[in-house]
């Protein structure tokens, strides 16, 4: 058995990875994968001395191993898991108060595992999360990654863009925007299951539209047609808060609001950046008007204590003792009758953490 295992392991790295000792690796490297392949063989022969399908199946959990070790991310389905039953589950039951929003994020990511398969062409998808701080943008974000790739936030399929970061100088949009276009033209010839996310999304909107709007062309958009871009950004939250006030006093209830109630409430972006960019009134709006907008409510005290408990969850803590205590530590503002935490459940993530660790 063990030379029969031996020989399945040493066929199959071979015709599966191209890899030998001719690779250059480390001495160290080679043991600490002859050791995992080792225990993962003695573990099948405990198994079951007999089965060569069970055997076959611990080879080829050898072979994954090492080509991870070796090759690295890969872009494959392996690699970008999208996980959607998940994402569903997670979003439904840790992003509180955003009933909206899991709506639209369902509703376009749903498809991206039998999308992951197809060889027909697709629009490439851009979100525009926007809304007050502290509201679930980036959690949301996160969550999406998370069930997008195996690696998370660390795959080297995901690509974060801030102004503060990337375009520091507000006299150089049309440069930045150049060389923004050129790296994503790049980045999806290596692989096109990307996300991009550009985070202050307002403060950059004239630059991401003179880089992106060339790309997203009839004539290119097949390049980037199994992309994600997703815009972030507090555009509009004022006009949110008075939307969703003139809403409760109407009697409307907020499970029953859409994403269509608050539709003017985003505000222009394109052709107007904030105070501290260079703008272009007469940068077309081509690129906005296929955005799948997804505004963020503000949170009120039940959404905040649900916050409370799904981050205890993560945690794997209780907190029920300190639950009054950490609510208490929201601040908390009233309009009219009703009440919004004024940033919604961040102060309460870090009040949790002491708690907990």
């Amino acid at each position: 058995m063990t030379n029969l295992a031996a020989f399945v392991i040493l066929w199959m790295l071979i015709a599966e990875t191209s890899i030998g000792p001719a690779s250059g690796l480390s001495q160290s490297d080679w043991d600490r994968w002859a050791s995992a392949a080792k225990s993962t063989f003695e573990k099948a022969v405990d198994v079951g001395k007999d089965s060569i399908v069970k055997l076959s199946t611990a080879a080829g959990k050898v072979v994954n191993h090492v080509k991870d070790a070796t090759l690295g991310e890969r872009c494959n389905k392996r690699w970008i898991i999208a996980n959607t039953s998940g994402l569903e589950q997670t979003l439904k039951a840790s992003l509180c108060g955003q009933h909206i929003a899991i709506k639209h994020i369902l509703a376009s990511l749903g498809q991206l595992k039998r999308d992951f398969k197809s060889k027909s062409m697709h629009q490439p998808r851009l979100f525009h999360f926007y809304g007050g701080r502290g509201t679930g943008k980036t959690y949301a974000a996160q969550i999406v990654i998370d069930h997008l790739y195996r690696q998370g936030e660390y795959s080297s399929f995901v690509h974060v863009f801030s102004p503060a970061k990337d375009f520091p100088d507000r006299t150089m949009d049309y440069i930045y925007a150049s060389r923004l276009r050129q790296k994503l033209i790049k980045l999806v010839s290596l692989c096109p299951h990307r996300l991009f996310i550009f985070d202050d999304f307002d403060k950059m909107s004239l630059l991401v539209n003179l880089a992106l709007k060339p790309l997203l062309a009839k004539s290119r958009v097949q390049e980037f047609s199994r992309s994600i871009f997703l815009f972030m950004g507090t555009g509009g939250q004022e006009r949110i808060m008075s939307t969703l006030i003139s809403l409760y006093r109407d009697g409307a209830s907020r499970d029953t609001l859409t994403a269509d109630s608050f539709r003017q409430s985003r505000g222009p972006t394109t052709g107007t950046c904030g105070a501290d960019r260079i703008c272009d009134a007469g940068v077309d709006t081509t690129l906005e008007s296929r955005f799948v907008d997804v505004p963020f409510l503000p949170l009120e005290r039940a959404h905040v204590e649900c916050c409370l408990k799904s981050a205890a969850r993560r945690l794997s803590c209780s907190v029920e003792q300190y639950q009054d205590r950490l609510t208490k530590a929201v601040d908390f503002r009233k309009y009219e009758r009703w009440e919004f935490a004024a940033a919604g459940c961040k102060k309460l993530a870090i009040q949790l953490i002491d708690v907990c660790l």
